[in-house]
Parts: structure tokens; C-alpha cells; sequence
């Protein structure tokens, strides 16, 4: 409670706790201002701490403060389904089922007591599904299925620039607000025919994907005082202080013992901000997007899956299964337009400073010396983030035995034993977390991270 009044403790190399009053905070600090009456005003606002030893100076000027903090969840789904023959003979059925989640939850707890909660999460998101089976022959049958969801997403979070300091947690807590809301739409068809000991299978899977996000992560700047960062850790402020308890005790050899949690105690004392960071993000018109406004972007794809698989009963107890499967899938794009891409592919630029560090060529003299830009994706007529692969074709092979041991061997694997054996081919989808990584972090060419230019001390 005494730092609230601007007095500082510390201990020294004598094994004792001297203070200095706020009068004295101004005759160390190397820029004779002292101490800021907003940061008081600041500080008084914490509560009482109740954990002396979790304070980075066990108590001194700093304290712990622990307090069980509510959480809120109230989950709820709806579901209906509905079955319907369309015929007498059952050859034609329909299936529909719908769901919605109604669910709400502190995302982000109350920083100290009597605050709400820091983020709250909703989520509506709700899913509708049709399938439609026809028997149309005693060995053909027919499904096809509808499938949309929608993945629906908001929370809530802080809308002013963050401010923290050394030693100290923050009054708020600044988690930012987002939304996602994510339909996709599913067209599935498998059709299975029957002939002897095959039955063969085929079908297609289509998935329309649109992925629109919007979120404050880079809307606002942050400011922050952190000791690390200081040119020379704060060395100016620990030698005033050192020798201003040398003048005043008469001792020559009395030192701080604990310089970093003085450094950090007079640092929020004198409300010195040695730390900036913000994103500044781009439209495609080249005009920057202000400070507090959301960063709202819409991304889509388009996946095409066929298949073909016949299952083999070659004896009683041996059954093949193979198949063939080819999956089509788009790069992602931003609906908007606000999509860029390198000038010059990135294998190509890395080429040129690996060949030219071997030529002993600068960087800036090579031709692709800068990464640039352009405006692309499909929206805009220009190339995706990636090329599109057209020769996803994977092979699968499964092969199940049922032996039927006597004597020993039939003592050890039972009856109903199988033994299987498989190997396939599979491709995986690339580009749901790029896309997510450039909601989060803003997209190449489209933001820039900026941080304070230089270091700076106390004086």
C-alpha cells in the first residue's frame, strides 16, 4: 500500500529495507520530472494484495493477488429429425434432421473481483442434413445426402489499446473481440451395385466452403513499459538511486541488491512507456485501414472428391477390397478481392540469395533485390496463393482373412477371428490454418508490424 503512495522500498547489500518518499523520487530521476499523479491515480485502483511472496519483490512494492473469479456457461442444442417413406414398399426414403447449438460461456475471466467477465463466447451454429436412399433394384441402391452447416462464432473483447507495465498485471484484460461464421455446404452421393461376389461402389463428395471472419486481434496498438528493454536495463536510474542512498546514509559500498524490482517500481512510478507496437493493415486500394476498426475478411474453397472401390469376396474366408479415390481441391481466395501475391514466386527470390551469398553478390544487387506485390486470387483475375493440384489420385488396397484354425492354432485365434491387412494413398487439404494465420496475423503485402524504432533509458 505505501508504493500506491509513491514510496519505494528496496532492499540493499547491508541485509536492510530502505524507502524512498516521493520527494525523492524526483532527485533520482535522471530526468527530474518524478512521479506522474496519473500513475497513482493508476495504482490506487488495484486491490489490497493477499499473496506478499508472489510479488516480484516478495511484498515490498509489489504483491500477489489471488480470488476465485465466476465463470458463466449455459449450453444448450436443439435437435429435430424427421423419417418419411415415400412409397408402400420403403424402396424410397427420406431422412431430414436439423441442429442448433444455443451455447454462451466466459471465454476469458474477470480480471480482478466486481469486474465481468474479460471475453464472452457465443455460439449459435446450426446444421440442416437431407438424405434420400432409393432402392431401385434388388441389387442397386442409391443415397444422396445434403449436408450444410454453419459454425457461427462471437466474442466479445476489450476496444482500447492496451497498456501494461512492468511488474504489474493489467486493471483490464485486452483480449479482442472476433466473429467466424462458416457455411459449408456438402453434396454426397454413393451408389452401391451388387453383382455376384463384387459389390462395387462409387460416388462423389463436393464440399462449398465460405470461411468470413472478423476480428479486432490487429486493431489496436499496444504500450507498455518493460525493463528489458531499456538501453542499458535502466543502469541510469539504478546509479542515481545507488549513489543518492550513498550520500545520504555516508556509506560508499551500500548497494541495491535487488536492482531490477527498483528499475520496475520507479519505471510504472514515472508512467515511462519504452515499448510500442501495432499493426497497421491494408486494403487493396493501398489505403490503410484506421486504428479500431475490425479487420473483416471472407475466404472460400471449393473441394471435389470421387471415388470407386469394389469389395471382393474371393473365398468364405477372403475378402479384397480395392479402390480408387481423386481429390480436386481450390486454393483459398478472399471473396472481397483483398488478395496479394508475391510478383515473384518465393522459391525464386530464396534462389537468388542462396546463389548470390555463394557468388559473394549482395542482396540488394541481385534482380528481385525487394519482395513485392500484386493484387490476386480469382476475384482480381490474378494467380492464387498456390497452384492448384490436378493429380491427387490415390490407390487403396485392404485385404481381410477369417482363417479357420484346428488344433493348437485354433485354440490361439478363436472363432471370428479376422486378420487384416491394408496400405492407401491419401492427400492432405492445404490452406484452412494459412488463411486462419492471416486473419490473425493480417495477410503478406497487406500488413505491416511496426515496433518502436529505438531503446531508450530513463534519461
Amino acid at each position: 500500500e505505501a508504493y500506491k503512495q509513491g514510496i519505494v522500498q528496496f532492499r540493499t547489500n547491508s541485509g536492510g529495507i530502505q524507502s524512498l518518499t516521493p520527494a525523492e523520487a524526483r532527485l533520482v530521476d535522471p530526468s527530474g520530472i518524478g512521479i506522474s499523479p496519473a500513475m497513482l491515480t493508476l495504482l490506487k485502483a488495484y486491490p489490497v494484495g493477499n499473496d506478499a511472496q508472489a510479488g516480484g519483490d516478495r511484498g515490498l512494492n509489489f504483491s500477489g493477488f489471488r480470488f476465485n473469479a465466476p465463470l458463466t456457461r449455459n449450453d444448450r442444442a436443439y435437435v429435430a429429425k424427421m423419417d418419411f417413406n415415400l412409397d408402400k414398399q420403403a424402396k424410397h426414403t427420406l431422412m431430414l434432421r436439423g441442429t442448433l447449438a444455443d451455447n454462451a460461456r466466459d471465454q476469458v475471466l474477470a480480471q480482478f473481483p466486481g469486474q465481468d467477465a474479460a471475453a464472452k463466447n457465443l455460439d449459435n451454429s446450426k446444421g440442416l442434413s437431407a438424405r434420400y436412399t432409393a432402392v431401385l433394384s434388388s441389387n442397386l441402391v442409391n443415397v444422396f445426402t445434403f449436408g450444410y452447416t454453419r459454425l457461427g462464432i462471437a466474442q466479445s473483447g476489450n476496444g482500447n489499446p492496451s497498456l501494461a507495465f512492468g511488474g504489474l498485471s493489467n486493471l483490464e484484460n485486452f483480449t479482442r473481440g472476433f466473429g467466424r461464421f462458416i457455411p459449408t455446404s456438402n453434396f454426397i452421393n454413393d451408389t452401391t451395385w451388387t453383382k455376384g461376389k463384387h459389390s462395387v461402389q462409387f460416388g462423389i463428395n463436393f464440399r462449398v466452403i465460405q470461411n468470413d471472419r472478423t476480428s479486432y486481434a490487429n486493431s489496436f496498438p499496444s504500450y507498455s513499459f518493460s525493463r528489458n528493454t531499456l538501453r542499458g536495463l535502466g543502469a541510469d536510474l539504478t546509479d542515481s538511486v545507488t549513489g543518492y542512498i550513498r550520500q545520504r546514509s555516508g556509506s560508499s559500498s551500500l548497494a541495491l541488491s535487488e536492482a531490477l524490482q527498483v528499475t520496475n517500481a520507479y519505471g510504472n512510478l514515472y508512467g515511462v512507456v519504452n515499448q510500442f507496437s501495432g499493426t497497421y493493415n491494408f486494403g487493396i486500394d493501398g489505403k490503410a485501414v484506421p486504428l479500431g476498426l475490425p479487420i473483416s475478411r471472407g475466404f472460400a474453397a471449393r473441394e471435389y472428391d470421387f471415388y470407386v472401390q469394389d469389395t471382393w469376396k474371393v473365398r468364405r474366408d477372403l475378402t479384397v477390397t480395392y479402390g480408387l479415390r481423386y481429390s480436386n481441391t481450390t486454393p483459398p481466395w478472399e471473396v472481397n478481392g483483398v488478395q496479394v501475391v508475391p510478383t515473384v514466386p518465393l522459391e525464386t527470390y530464396f534462389a537468388e540469395r542462396v546463389g548470390g551469398s555463394a557468388l559473394g553478390i549482395p542482396g540488394f544487387a541481385l534482380p528481385n533485390a525487394k519482395i513485392t506485390y500484386a493484387p490476386g486470387g480469382p476475384v482480381n483475375k490474378g494467380p492464387g496463393w498456390f497452384g492448384r493440384d490436378n493429380n491427387n489420385f490415390a490407390p487403396r488396397l485392404n485385404v481381410a482373412w477369417a482363417p479357420e484354425f484346428k488344433g493348437t492354432a485354433g485354440k490361439l485365434f478363436g472363432k471370428g477371428s479376422v486378420i487384416r491387412a491394408g496400405a492407401s494413398m491419401l492427400y492432405d487439404r492445404y490452406g484452412s490454418d494459412m488463411i486462419v494465420n492471416f486473419d490473425q496475423s493480417g495477410s503478406p503485402g497487406l500488413a505491416s508490424s511496426v515496433t518502436q524504432l529505438r531503446n531508450t533509458d530513463f534519461s
